[in-house]
């Protein structure tokens, strides 16, 4: 089965309710359209970098820019009897605000022409495989919600006969905030 992902809403200023403790909350500013996130990347050779990552709803993993991947140094070259191996490794650490993630595959290497000035890769909130992610625009921060600890409100709404018991649930936790 494919590993559970992170739910992603957007928080209007008629629920703001006080967010559940042990939730992360990141500044972002609005650019162009595009929701940016300042972030320290770190490698296991030792080197990290700092820059806004674009908050992608849509991408399916974390990309960087091809400079900001050189510059980390995160694979590991193997050259033995006349042949060269790659060692494809995870970054040790991402952290954006107080919200950290620690043993993280890069899903992609991107032109770095693609990406604006400062920008150094894209960020899927699904990455966050045991939270859910709110963007509060009226605060420009992203509420980084660890959904175990968070009290769901019992919803009185009808389940329509067959319904996915995940896909209610997702949509009960999404109501209560």
């Amino acid at each position: 089965p494919a590993p559970a992902r992170a739910e992603v809403t957007f928080r209007s200023p008629e629920s703001a309710k006080p967010w559940p403790p042990g939730t992360d909350l990141i500044p972002f500013e609005l650019r162009e359209g595009l929701s940016l996130v300042r972030a320290t990347l770190m490698s296991p050779s030792g080197r990290d970098t700092s820059g806004l990552l674009v908050v992608d709803t849509g991408a399916p993993d974390l990309a960087l820019g091809v400079s900001v991947w050189n510059r980390l140094n995160v694979d590991t070259l193997e050259v033995e009897w006349g042949y060269v191996r790659r060692i494809r490794r995870t970054l040790t650490g991402l952290a954006m605000g107080s919200a950290r993630m620690d043993n993280l595959a890069v899903g992609g290497v991107i032109a770095d022409s693609v990406l604006g000035p400062g920008v150094i890769g894209l960020f899927a909130p699904g990455l966050y495989q045991d939270r859910a992610v709110v963007f509060d625009y009226e605060s420009r921060q992203l509420a980084v919600v660890n959904q175990r600890l968070t009290v769901v409100a019992t919803d009185t709404t009808a389940s329509p006969r067959g319904t996915d018991l995940g896909k209610l649930a997702r949509v009960r936790r999404s109501r209560s905030c």
